[in-house]
């Protein structure tokens, strides 16, 4: 792996952990766990804290992978459809057969790089895993 490879996916691993990390502050300072001296709630708040980007970002990973398998492509041949129909100057010429919109989409490419949401999400889940079996043992 070269080093400008290197550094675009450690950026984007550092960003994905930042986001997480600033979801994961933003629920504790709302349910304010500075505040809460119980050992109990303290866990089931950080437990929360945890587990909610982590699962955010284990889902986003999840459809970034299934939108580029092509689970989406009819629903934009659809929309395609229905603006080049309704909006006024917008047809102009022959719609393009849902065959032809695949293989354009596919020619074009899928997302790629975005292997840093499920392992973040993976990474944030399994530290609110942690502190909800904590909760467990303290309750």
């Amino acid at each position: 792996m070269n080093t400008g490879k290197l550094r675009s996916a450690l950026i984007r691993y550092a960003v994905c952990i930042l986001i997480a990390g600033a979801m994961a502050w933003l629920t504790t300072d709302l349910h304010g766990l500075a505040y809460v001296s119980d050992p109990a709630v303290r866990c089931r708040i950080l437990s929360d804290a945890f587990t909610i980007p982590g699962v955010t970002f284990l889902m986003l990973g999840l459809l970034v992978v299934v939108s580029g398998a092509g689970a989406f492509d009819g629903l934009g041949y659809a929309l395609s459809w229905a603006v080049k129909s309704l909006v006024p100057g917008k047809a102009a010429g022959r719609q393009e057969r849902y065959a032809d919109y695949v293989a354009r989409k596919r020619e074009k490419g899928r997302p790629a790089g975005m292997a840093c949401l499920p392992v973040t999400g993976a990474l944030f889940t399994a530290v609110g895993v942690v502190f909800l079996i904590l909760y467990y043992q303290v309750q």
